[in-house]
């Protein structure tokens, strides 16, 4: 019978600097592109659930905005702004004046879905490349979690308090 190696828990190239330092630009950036939208989602009840839910699951704030961002954007693509606005979101935030997603969008099952795709941009962003025509979500997410994917954070103010969403926007 021919055994199987156990994979190893950590990967060969996992850098944990360079993780960090992934997730110090994700809470900055995510906060300063998206500042209209932390503000009105926080004040939702709705959301402060779907939020406290994640975080007791295991999700770390970061994983979270990652989340919002990634509906934010898929919402605008969905829309009447899909050829320019959610590209020019991404890049650049959103403005004052740009139609907002609807608070329902960001519930569990949608961030969920939104936090999975990332994945694939988040693996290809530290140089592997996912050539799978369909991807392989598990597979993507145990290949991330060999990065310490849902153990590291950094120091942070809480990004879903009302007065810190309301700062990012200045």
């Amino acid at each position: 019978m021919v055994e199987i190696a156990e994979v190893p828990q950590v990967h060969p190239q996992y850098d944990e600097s360079e993780a960090l330092l992934r997730i110090t630009n994700r809470y900055k950036r995510i906060g300063e592109l998206f500042p209209h939208t932390l503000q009105r989602i926080c004040s939702a009840s709705s959301f402060r659930e779907v939020l406290a839910k994640l975080r007791q699951s295991g999700w770390k704030d970061w994983h979270i905005l990652l989340a919002i961002a990634n509906v934010r954007v898929s919402s605008i693509l969905n829309s009447h702004l899909r050829d320019e606005g959610a590209q020019t979101m991404a890049e650049n935030g959103e403005r004052p004046d740009d139609p907002p997603t609807p608070v329902a969008f960001f519930n569990e099952e949608q961030l969920k879905k939104a936090l999975q795709m990332s994945q694939l941009s988040t693996i290809t962003s530290m140089g592997f490349p996912v050539e799978q025509m369909t991807p392989n979500f598990n597979g993507m997410d145990a290949f991330l979690r060999r990065f310490k994917y849902w153990e590291l954070d950094v120091p942070h103010l809480d990004p879903f308090e009302q007065k810190q969403a309301v700062q990012n926007q200045h």
